[in-house]
């Protein structure tokens, strides 16, 4: 089930990049938590093609990792 994103309140969908937090299910679309100026995310390993990066979470700040490079 698509949620809503914690900071325009806009359903989570394909049209703008989103992202939903592995600890407390929270969604942001990319833009919106890098305009509000709480958007980290750093390069875990750099392995040819299957780069590793690591999202820390706007709401809980927990931390998960994904396979694409959520900044492009």
């Amino acid at each position: 089930m698509l949620s809503d994103c914690i900071y325009c309140g806009d359903r989570l969908t394909n049209e703008l990049q989103s992202l939903t937090c592995d600890q407390c299910d929270e969604g942001f679309h990319v833009p919106c938590a890098r305009e509000a100026g709480e958007f980290s995310v750093a390069e875990e390993s750099h392995f040819l093609r299957s780069n590793t990066y690591a999202v820390d979470c706007p709401n809980c700040g927990g931390c998960w990792s994904v396979g694409f490079d959520p900044r492009e």
